[in-house]
């Protein structure tokens, strides 16, 4: 979906429409969330400060998010894609891959099934949508950058490669840390990273190197994948003050290590890993990691070992902003903060 948390909230205020808007926490630690077009051409962009996003327009307007909204909103929109195929692969709240190879006699081609989904995608809301065709599962992971605000962008396998090299070469599928790599050898683009030899790619990111550089290609053999089983599970959290004392820090990864074990019982998964992040007010961020000798559910075993880990750390700067991220799993924020902030992540398995 476009702009996504912008379009949700226009919903219930629709006399904003055409007004420079940032969904962002009220905090003052905030990163922004979503931003309008209108916002977006004074350079705001998604996961900037929001203290940023305010110098760099500063008449544009800020609205707390709201997360139940968004979440209802999501469910009409994934509910309408289920009615479209059945082999859908979610990839966040406003994002999903779909398979329409089977749905050609009952809507058409691509282009005009994206035409028409771009136009309904959800019959109870008006948020605007973004579609890409793209011929075979080649090209599904590279999106294009910029396609039209409300249409449907259309990319043969003949085209796969013009389709993807003006991308940045983040839109290979890699993480922050990867991508940042890429960037560090002057591989800016989808485009220089495809012309840049396999070996090389290979020797400075191993077999990583190889997948990249098939991607960057537009080769991509992998299907949608309707159900993932979750690799890993976390909880993460944001506070509006610094986190000093030892206690303090504990107590937080306590109440995360409960909430952790709660989410692994309920998927009847255990964790056979434990992972913790610090990020400091700098933006500073530490990792440690550990493999548990048994795999485990319990919130008590979770807690100590992440609290082993934030041991293992030493002494941090007496005013430092805090972000622990433990038992591995999915992170969420809570209000578009960015920090300090704290969790725990678990490696799951069944």
């Amino acid at each position: 979906m476009d702009a996504f948390y912008v379009e949700a909230e226009l919903l219930d205020k629709p006399e904003l429409r055409g007004r420079k808007l940032i969904v962002a926490g009220s905090s003052g630690r905030s990163v922004v969330l979503s931003a309008s077009y209108e916002a977006r051409a004074d350079g705001v962009r998604s996961a900037m400060p929001l203290s940023r996003a305010r110098q760099m327009s500063p008449d544009s307007i800020v609205l707390e998010p709201s997360m139940r909204l968004y979440r209802e909103i999501s469910s009409g929109i994934m509910a309408y894609f289920d009615t479209v195929t059945a082999v859908k692969e979610r990839l966040s709240v406003d994002e999903a891959f779909l398979d329409l190879s089977g749905a050609h006699r009952l809507l058409g081609n691509p282009q005009q099934m994206g035409s028409a989904s771009g136009r309904t995608s959800d019959p109870s809301s008006d948020c605007r949508s973004r579609w890409a065709s793209q011929t075979g599962s080649s090209s599904r992971r590279l999106p294009p950058s910029a396609p039209s605000r409300t249409g449907c962008s259309w990319c043969r396998r003949a085209n796969a490669f013009d389709f993807s090299t003006p991308c940045p070469s983040r839109r290979c599928g890699v993480g922050a840390k990867t991508a940042q790599a890429l960037e560090g050898l002057g591989l800016r683009t989808v485009e220089q990273v495809a012309h840049t030899p396999q070996e090389v790619l290979q020797r400075r990111f191993g077999a990583l190197g190889a997948q990249l550089y098939e991607l960057a290609w537009g080769h991509d053999p992998r299907p949608v994948t309707p159900h993932r089983p979750e690799k890993s599970m976390g909880a993460e959290e944001t506070f509006d003050i610094d986190l000093i004392q030892d206690a303090d820090l504990h107590a937080e990864l306590l109440d995360m290590a409960y909430r952790v074990a709660a989410r692994l019982r309920a998927s009847g998964s255990s964790a056979k890993g434990v992972a913790l992040k610090l990020r400091y007010t700098d933006f500073t961020t530490l990792t440690r990691s550990s493999t548990l000798l048994h795999a485990t559910q319990s919130a008590p075993v979770l807690y100590q070992r992440a609290r082993g880990l934030l041991a293992e750390v030493g002494p941090r700067p007496s005013r430092s902003a805090f972000w622990a991220s433990g038992p591995k799993g999915s992170s969420r924020m809570r209000g578009g903060s960015a920090q300090p902030f704290a969790g725990i992540r678990c490696r799951a398995c069944r």
